[in-house]
Protein backbone atom coordinates (compact mmCIF):
# COMPACT_ATOMS: atom_id res chain seq x y z
CA UNK A 1 0.00 0.00 0.00
CA UNK A 2 1.29 3.47 -0.73
CA UNK A 3 3.54 4.78 2.01
CA UNK A 4 2.16 7.61 4.07
CA UNK A 5 -1.48 6.73 3.44
CA UNK A 6 -2.11 6.56 7.18
CA UNK A 7 -4.37 3.54 6.64
CA UNK A 8 -1.93 0.67 7.17
CA UNK A 9 -0.47 0.43 10.67
CA UNK A 10 1.94 -2.43 9.87
CA UNK A 11 2.76 -5.04 7.24
CA UNK A 12 4.12 -8.54 7.79
CA UNK A 13 5.03 -11.10 5.12
CA UNK A 14 5.93 -14.74 5.50
CA UNK A 15 6.39 -17.70 3.15
CA UNK A 16 3.92 -20.54 3.46
CA UNK A 17 5.39 -23.58 5.24
CA UNK A 18 4.45 -26.48 3.02
CA UNK A 19 3.18 -29.69 4.60
CA UNK A 20 2.16 -32.99 2.93
CA UNK A 21 -1.54 -32.24 3.50
CA UNK A 22 -1.28 -29.30 1.10
CA UNK A 23 -1.41 -31.79 -1.80
CA UNK A 24 -4.97 -32.66 -0.77
CA UNK A 25 -6.27 -29.19 0.09
CA UNK A 26 -9.82 -28.58 -1.19
CA UNK A 27 -8.85 -25.00 -2.16
CA UNK A 28 -5.68 -23.28 -3.33
CA UNK A 29 -2.75 -23.23 -0.92
CA UNK A 30 -0.96 -19.91 -0.46
CA UNK A 31 2.74 -19.55 -1.24
CA UNK A 32 3.03 -16.30 0.69
CA UNK A 33 1.03 -14.61 3.42
CA UNK A 34 0.80 -10.83 3.68
CA UNK A 35 -0.84 -9.37 6.77
CA UNK A 36 -1.89 -5.73 6.83
CA UNK A 37 -2.78 -4.35 10.25
CA UNK A 38 -5.49 -1.72 9.93
CA UNK A 39 -7.06 0.45 12.61
CA UNK A 40 -10.68 -0.36 11.84
CA UNK A 41 -13.25 -1.36 9.24
CA UNK A 42 -13.26 2.13 7.71
CA UNK A 43 -9.51 1.83 7.06
CA UNK A 44 -10.05 -1.61 5.49
CA UNK A 45 -12.71 -0.23 3.16
CA UNK A 46 -10.51 2.74 2.25
CA UNK A 47 -7.59 0.52 1.19
CA UNK A 48 -9.67 -0.69 -1.76
CA UNK A 49 -10.15 2.86 -3.04
CA UNK A 50 -6.58 4.16 -2.56
CA UNK A 51 -5.12 5.63 -5.76
CA UNK A 52 -2.54 3.21 -7.13
CA UNK A 53 -3.49 0.23 -4.94
CA UNK A 54 -4.86 -1.88 -7.80
CA UNK A 55 -1.93 -0.91 -10.04
CA UNK A 56 0.47 -2.05 -7.31
CA UNK A 57 -1.26 -5.45 -7.17
CA UNK A 58 -1.27 -5.82 -10.97
CA UNK A 59 2.46 -4.97 -11.22
CA UNK A 60 3.29 -7.52 -8.51
CA UNK A 61 1.16 -10.20 -10.19
CA UNK A 62 2.85 -9.54 -13.55
CA UNK A 63 6.29 -10.25 -12.01
CA UNK A 64 5.16 -13.07 -9.70
CA UNK A 65 1.92 -14.68 -10.92
CA UNK A 66 -0.37 -15.49 -8.02
CA UNK A 67 -3.97 -15.39 -6.98
CA UNK A 68 -5.12 -13.80 -3.77
CA UNK A 69 -7.42 -15.14 -1.11
CA UNK A 70 -8.72 -12.41 1.20
CA UNK A 71 -9.25 -13.20 4.85
CA UNK A 72 -10.58 -10.41 7.04
CA UNK A 73 -10.90 -11.18 10.72
CA UNK A 74 -11.07 -9.70 14.17
CA UNK A 75 -7.71 -9.52 15.99
CA UNK A 76 -6.71 -12.89 17.48
CA UNK A 77 -7.29 -13.15 21.23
Amino acid sequence: MPAGSGLVESVATRHHIRVPGDDHAPVAVASTVVQLRLADLDALNATFTMPGALDLIKRRQARHPYQAVWVNHEPPA
